[in-house]
């Protein structure tokens, strides 16, 4: 007997042992490349979804109507240059490419405005934690990231086009007429966007020379698995990293969101994450099953992401994401701007996804260039509509207020009350950036054939005059959305 306890003994300390080096070389290694670096989404466990073709890696092959990495970084370049809004930021990695964060505000048109319309005491993107700081005349503030998963390189198209939408204000060249074109400057007058177009540099490497199915950065990590909040609660294959924020490109993208989210100069009311994969629209949670309780907040969110996926993808599914999204996953990005950062509204679009294809190109990318250019023509719309949401609700600022100060103050050649002027209006309120999008393509595919032209100059900021007036013509166009309040908890 006391040779079988010694045995036993034995057998225990072994065991001990095992485990312990099991969870040390899990420590060690835990931010290693994963053992599934090609993990599922949440897109791909849905019923009837084809599954990925990851036995052979090869670089993925961007048709020409897409920017591969150095040309993106081209693009962002002769932007800097030509778009005077405008200002580029470099956050630097290990690596060689760094995480490019565009800013764009029109400061000196913004100096020349009267001063802002008070705010609007039930604004939707006033309702989170990051905002209790923001004096009353702080700057609205829109954030933007796109290409956390490097395979879904649409995320990055389509973010690099909202910005092209943007400049093209700024170039008397463009398809944009000068009263649309003084609405997008208006429009980056009165607010700040924040666009990080490429948020895992690494990782777009690896899809364009090595392997075109890779979901995480070239350290092996899932950069929308590796956020603070319930962090490391999903499956072990998820390659979360070994505790919240351990990737480069997570700790890097969060301190700086910390830094804009606590500036109470600023007001940072939207969060947008742009993915693709499925087309769909979620608002948080992601890691849990239940939807938001009933409050103010939750109302506005489900109001703005109804409109916002209509305009950009129809009838397609919107809602919480762990509701409607098949899966619950942890420690992304959206759930952290929402609950950590305190953000008021926070989206996740799913832009495109064909889930009948094996080939990861196909599934996360539109193969078809006027398919291409119609999804990302609608996607604008859902944006413009976001961002003078933002203005609207926050300091009764409308596009029609805009429009009026316009032909008020720029081009006063119609005459007030007139028909012509009423028409002018009412077109100007209801124009989306689509329109313009599309003209722009039928413009470059007719002129395909001459020689590239030099940049025209930025159009010139205009007079300002009449302050007093203007102000009481933003102030007639103010709208909100009707909330009982009664019924919603504050």
């Amino acid at each position: 007997m006391a040779r079988a306890a010694v045995v036993g003994a034995v057998a225990v300390v072994v065991a001990v042992a095992a485990a312990l080096a099991l969870v040390l070389l899990l420590v060690v290694n835990d931010d290693a490349p994963a053992p599934a670096p090609h993990m599922l989404n949440r897109s791909e466990r849905k019923s009837g979804t084809v599954e990925l073709d990851t036995t052979r890696p090869h670089p993925m092959r961007l048709p020409a109507y897409y920017s591969t990495m150095d040309e993106t970084m081209t693009e962002v370049r002769r932007l800097a240059t030509t778009c005077p809004p405008l200002v580029v930021d470099s956050l630097p990695l290990t690596g060689d490419d760094p995480l490019v964060v565009l800013r764009l505000h029109d400061a000196d048109l913004a100096s020349s405005l009267p001063p802002r319309a008070a705010p609007m005491d039930r604004s939707c993107y006033t309702q989170g934690r990051a905002n209790k700081d923001a004096g009353l005349d702080a700057l609205p503030t829109v954030l933007i990231t796109a290409g956390l998963h490097p395979r879904e390189v649409f995320a990055t198209e389509l973010a690099l086009g909202l910005v092209r939408w943007l400049c093209a204000a700024y170039d008397q060249a463009s398809a944009m007429d000068a009263a649309e074109a003084w609405s997008v400057q208006y429009m980056l007058a009165r607010m700040e966007l924040v666009v990080i177009p490429l948020a895992n540099p690494s990782g777009r490497r690896v899809v364009e020379e090595t392997d075109a199915c890779a979901r995480t950065s070239a350290a092996g990590i899932d950069l929308n698995r590796n956020w603070v909040f319930r962090h490391g609660k999903g499956e072990p294959n998820e390659a979360a990293g070994n505790k919240p924020l351990s990737a480069e490109e997570t700790r890097v993208l969060f301190d700086y969101m910390s830094v804009l989210t606590k500036d109470p100069e600023r007001n940072v009311g939207l969060f947008v994450d742009i993915h693709s994969g499925v087309t769909e629209v979620y608002i948080p949670y992601d890691s849990a099953s239940d939807v938001l309780p009933r409050s103010k907040r939750a109302m506005c969110l489900y109001e703005v992401v109804d409109t916002f996926a209509t305009l950009g993808c129809g009838a397609c599914a919107r809602g919480s994401a762990g509701v409607i999204g098949n899966e619950l996953v942890f420690g992304t990005a959206a759930d952290t701007m929402f609950v950590t950062l305190g953000v008021s509204v926070v989206l996740t679009v799913d832009a495109f996804g064909a889930p009948d294809k094996s080939d990861c190109f196909l599934r996360f990318n539109p193969d078809d260039e006027a398919k291409y250019h119609s999804i990302v023509a609608h996607w604008l719309d859902a944006f413009d509509f976001a961002f003078w949401d933002v203005l609207e609700s926050s300091q009764g600022t409308s596009k029609r207020a805009a429009a009026a100060y316009y032909y008020d103050f720029v081009d006063s050649s119609l005459a007030w009350g007139s028909n012509l002027r009423m028409a002018a209006l009412s077109a100007a309120a209801t124009r989306r950036p689509s329109n313009w999008y599309l003209r722009s393509r039928e413009r470059s595919e007719h002129s395909s054939g001459a020689a590239a032209k030099e940049p025209s100059p930025p159009s010139p900021p205009p007079t300002i005059s009449n302050a007093a007036h203007f102000e009481t013509v933003e102030s007639q166009h103010t709208s909100w959305l009707a909330f009982t309040s009664s019924s919603i908890q504050t």
